[in-house]
Parts: structure tokens; sequence; C-alpha cells
């Protein structure tokens, strides 16, 4: 029973044995010399130090050799190197680690599906917003989770999609989910099929962005512009709206007398086309100066072109405005 240990004595001269939590193991307790304690080790992972600091990761089992008479007379053990395996689990569990991170950091709703629509995942910003824990919903059919579960509509959408999905198209519809006071918010809504190497769909990628204060900047931005033409159709004096080298709105007198109507502008209407040639030089710089800041002149004389190709003489006078939450250049001809 001594040769063993003295063979292990020499050998922790040029390495240690650690087990799987880092805790290095006292003599007694190495699997070789267990075994003439009648104790055997059944497939345990421990690590190896070597004296110049490398690593090994092995898998030991040992178990004691009987005599007839039943007593100890060696321990017997196999060694599999599995150093390999670990750093591939190591390398695993890093990626993991940072895909916890990214899933979990973004400010999107962000899940996984099967492609049976049951939930395996789901990011962090998701339950917030619900106010709800992962275990409310992972495992559930996602049509049946808090976000969907107010509307049978948008239920029986989400099912479609998820179909279309899992045979490989891009699915993509506005939505809305209840936050967790209750308010209703739109969800710019997507589902992604992920596919193997060989183009197999294996799992759903659900999206969703919180476009609600987007919705509301464009209704206002909308109210405004309607505010906008009923002002300028108020006017007896033809308005017109200059932004981005075009019209955006003409006032009803503009079109009683020029014979141009809101149409023509919506389908791009050349706004320097109307002016005689002889003054369009002229007002293509007014523009540039008035949108630069430039002090300017409060009237400019013109010549414009009706649609039926009359020339008519006005007076034009210039204000900025902002429109649609941008500058615009707010014109009334006379």
């Amino acid at each position: 029973g001594v040769t063993p240990y003295v063979k292990y004595h020499d050998m922790k001269k040029s390495w240690q044995i650690h087990d799987s939590d880092g805790n290095k193991i006292p003599a007694d307790k190495v699997p070789i010399l267990r075994t003439l304690k009648n104790e055997t080790t059944k497939s345990q992972e421990f690590r190896i130090v070597r004296k110049d600091g490398t690593e090994k990761w092995l898998l030991i089992d040992a178990v004691p050799v009987y005599e007839q008479s039943g007593d100890i007379i060696a321990g017997f053990s196999v060694f599999q190197d599995i150093t390999e395996f670990k750093e591939t689990e190591k390398a695993l569990r890093e990626q993991e680690q940072k895909f916890r991170a990214i899933f979990n950091q973004t400010f999107q709703f962000i899940g996984l599906m099967t492609l049976d629509g049951t939930l395996t995942e789901v990011n962090r910003t998701a339950l917030e917003f619900a106010g709800i824990e992962g275990s409310d919903v992972i495992g559930k059919p996602f049509w049946k989770t808090p976000w969907w579960a107010h509307s049978q509509e948008l239920q029986s959408q989400l099912r479609n999609a998820i179909e279309s999905a899992a045979k490989g198209q891009f699915i993509r519809f506005e939505a809305t989910h209840p936050a967790s006071d209750g308010t209703l918010h739109v969800v710019d809504f997507s589902i992604k099929p992920v596919k193997d190497e060989t183009g197999n769909v294996t799992l759903l990628l659900p999206e969703g962005r919180d476009i609600t204060e987007r919705k509301r900047v464009e209704e206002a931005l909308r109210e405004s512009e309607e505010k906008y033409r009923s002002l300028i159709d108020l006017s007896p004096d033809p308005i017109f709206i200059f932004q981005d080298g075009r019209y955006q709105i003409i006032s009803s007198a503009f079109t009683k007398l020029l014979g141009y109507t809101q149409q023509d502008v919506d389908d791009g209407l050349d706004a320097l086309g109307m002016v005689h040639e002889n003054y369009r030089e002229s007002v293509r710089k007014r523009m540039q100066d008035r949108f630069a800041g430039k002090e300017l002149s409060q009237t400019l004389r013109i010549d414009m072109i009706a649609k039926d190709g009359t020339i008519i003489p006005f007076e034009s006078s210039g204000v900025m405005i902002h429109y649609s939450g941008r500058p615009a250049i707010l014109v009334i001809i006379r």
C-alpha cells in the first residue's frame, strides 16, 4: 500500500490536481489513493496543473483490485483526456454570456420561438414592458402571452404569421401591446425565420420596436398639416408652402386663379417651371437666401404661368415657418 503513495508523491512534484470547482485535492482524496481505502471514483472530472502552468482536464475512473482473500492489493485507474471538450464547453459558455448580454441589453423586444410558436426565450426589455416574469410566458404559445391576449384579431394574425415564418417567410406588421400600466403601445413587429446551414428553418425570431412616440408625432404633424390647409384656404389670396424644392400645399384660391390642383402638387408639380423664365433665377436665389436666413425685401415682382399657359403678373411675399417639423416658406401672391 506504500508504493502507490510514493509514486503519487513523486508525480505531484511536476503537477497538481484540482477538482472541477478549482479546489486543490489533498493526497488522501486522489482517486488512485482512495482505492486503497476501498473507495471508488466514477467518471469524475479533475483539472491537472503542470509545473509550467499548462492545464489538462481528465475524466477519471478508479477502482480497488482485490486478492481472492478479499484484501486490496492495488488500485486500477483509467484516465481520459477531455481538455478539448472542456475548452469547447468554455467557449460555448462565453458565447452564451455574450448572447445574453446583447439579448437583454437591447431596447427592442426580442424572443425565440419553436416553429409551432412556443416561446422559448424572451429578453428583459419585453418582460419589463409588460410587467411579467419569464416563468409567466416561457413554454407557452406566443399568441397566448400578455402581449397579444387583449385582441383576438391580433392573435389570429400572429398565428397566421407564425405559420408563414415557419415556411421561411419574413413577416412584418404593426401591432399593439399593453404595457404594465395598462396603456396600449404601437409596436413595429416582425418574425424572422432562422435557418441552418442546409437552409431549413430551425427557429423563429420575433422582434418588436415600440413606435408609439413616433406615431404620436406623425399624428401631430398630420393635424398640423390639416390646420395649415384649413387656414390657407380661408385666404382670398393664392398661398403655397414651399419645402424641399417643391410645393407642399396650395390654397383653393391658388387653384382658382392658376388652375393647378393639390393633386398636381402631390404628383410632383415643378415649382420653378410655373415661374416665367425671365424670373426663375431670381426666384431660385431668393428661396435659397430665405432658407439661409438672409434679410430680404418684403415683396418680389414675378410673372407666373397658369395651367392653361396664361402669363399672370404677381407680387409675392414670403415668411419662414415650420411645416411637418422642418423649415419651409409660406408664400402669398397678389
